[in-house]
């Protein structure tokens, strides 16, 4: 699971408040406390832009920041909603958060001790497409 927070360099949000398209979030994984990152690096399995987590506690740089944008606009609707269609863009690079069932760690492609054995690769990509399409769907809503 993810905790949707305020992105470096912005304005604090508070639990609950409502998350305006094009506005900027950090993803941090809650078991964890690192944030969803990316840089101009390729990732090990389909050579896009690589995704990985970083930081402690919630802290990192830049590269942890995302625009979260709806696929389609709906009139009258201008905040991130449950079970909406959603593009999420990398602040730093322009590059469409994304995955694929095809990019998956297994013994293949990452060998007998592979540490994320089963798991699939994220990736960010130039283009928006099918694989860089995501929505919340389970989870905790808080709303004030």
């Amino acid at each position: 699971m993810w905790l949707v927070k305020e992105g470096q360099g912005s304005v604090e949000c508070q639990p609950g408040d409502k998350i305006p398209y094009g506005s900027k979030i950090r993803l941090q994984h809650v078991r964890t406390g690192k944030n969803l990152h990316s840089h101009l690096v390729a990732s090990p399995l389909t050579r896009q832009q690589e995704v990985t987590c970083y930081g402690n506690n919630g802290d990192g740089d830049t590269g942890d920041n995302w625009i979260v944008q709806p696929k389609v606009y709906k009139s009258g609707s201008s905040y991130w909603e449950r079970d909406t269609i959603v593009w999420i863009n990398h602040v730093d690079t322009g590059a469409f958060l994304g995955s694929s069932t095809k990019s998956e760690f297994n013994q293949m492609s990452c060998g007998n001790r592979c540490p994320v054995m089963n798991h699939l690769e994220m990736f960010a990509k130039n283009r928006a497409d099918a694989q860089t399409e995501w929505k919340a769907e389970h989870g905790v809503y808080l709303q004030k």
